[in-house]
């Protein structure tokens, strides 16, 4: 195919070049060679020895601006977020250094796929530090204030969807995908190994129960919670502490009162995420106890809800809260980020 002008993007660098339109497309590789002061100087379909490999990542055809990138770019918002909101947790230098790995992820010549971001680390971090971040800016006094009773439940419920995504892989696959994906093969087999049942159904229902294994939100969420590799036991510890869950029943006085175990706080907790998210139900939280300038909150347990049964009642206390949570999330954070590179904390 004979050449036309495009104009390479490179490294905030505008280029003008003779290639092939016609191998051009988002996904290609173009490898690029450098003169000695560092700038591009060829263009080719194929490697040489000192070339080094490009995708296109956007086309422009009305000038036939072609965009080239050699691995994903981190951008200094991220950076930015993810250090403020560890800050005290992580350095900086330590944070950037575990994002770039972590960029590494991201396949050269899938870089310009949005599932591909989607399922990498670097995901994971970006969306947890920005709800980081949201809930910092949800409790700033004036806007805790104008969501009055439903700042507490709001706040609780964006934290604790950071507990499934933290103890979820990466890799995520709803099931039909996981189901053919060239990449989870090796789970399929292991699957398929167990599976003595002959018919479509209970296959189906085995193959499924093992997929929800892995990547449920329910798994992710209790792994997330007992997995040390993903939070230390102290603040696991630490958390359900902060919770007091009381089962009386219906006799007063008959000394048959039972605090729920730490198991049954666990599920409580799970629940309270699913039930803002399923049936938009929400406890309400304490209107101006919530602002931490106003009242110390760590001593102090704070009546949040009670449950009535046929024989009994449920009542469930909470102390410094949702305080507790996000520091629970905060540490989670830092350390998926440690166990990316084995990054060091900040003391």
């Amino acid at each position: 195919m004979p050449k036309s002008d495009v104009i390479f993007g490179i490294a905030n660098t505008r280029v003008p070049w003779r290639y092939d339109r016609s191998q051009l497309r988002d996904g290609a590789i173009i490898h690029v060679s450098f003169d000695k002061t560092g700038n591009p100087e060829s263009f080719a379909g194929n490697p040489s020895a000192d070339s080094t490999p490009h995708v296109v990542t956007s086309i422009s055809p009305s000038e036939w601006y072609v965009t080239l990138e050699s691995g994903f770019r981190i951008e200094q918002e991220l950076v930015n977020v993810v250090s403020a909101v560890l800050q005290g947790y992580m350095d900086e230098n330590a944070i950037r250094f575990a994002l770039d790995l972590a960029a590494k992820d991201i396949r050269l010549e899938h870089l310009h796929k949005t599932s591909e971001y989607k399922r990498s680390r670097l995901s994971v971090v970006s969306t947890v530090a920005h709800r980081l971040e949201l809930v910092s800016r949800l409790r700033q006094r004036d806007t805790a204030k104008d969501l009055f009773h439903h700042y507490e439940a709001l706040v609780t419920y964006l934290l604790l969807t950071c507990f499934d995504r933290l103890g979820q892989p990466a890799d995520w696959l709803e099931f039909g995908s996981w189901l053919s994906a060239r990449g989870k093969k090796d789970e399929r087999e292991k699957a398929s190994q167990g599976i003595n049942a002959t018919d479509p159904v209970e296959v189906a229902r085995a193959m499924h129960d093992f997929y929800k294994g892995i990547y449920a939100v329910k798994h992710a969420f209790f792994k997330f919670l007992t997995d040390t590799k993903l939070l230390p036991a102290e603040s696991r510890q630490m958390l359900l502490a902060s919770i007091d869950i009381v089962e009386m029943p219906n006799t007063p006085g008959s000394g048959l009162e039972r605090s729920h175990s730490e198991k049954e706080k666990m599920e409580y907790l799970y629940g309270l995420r699913n039930n803002y998210t399923h049936e938009a139900r929400f406890i309400r939280g304490v209107a101006g106890m919530t602002y931490p300038e106003d009242w110390d909150s760590r001593e102090v347990w704070v009546y949040k809800e009670q449950e009535f049964k046929a024989n009994s009642w449920v009542t469930v206390a909470f102390r410094d809260w949702p305080g507790i949570l996000e520091s629970t999330v905060r540490t989670g954070l830092m350390v998926y980020l440690q166990s990316i590179a084995d990054v060091v904390s900040v003391p």
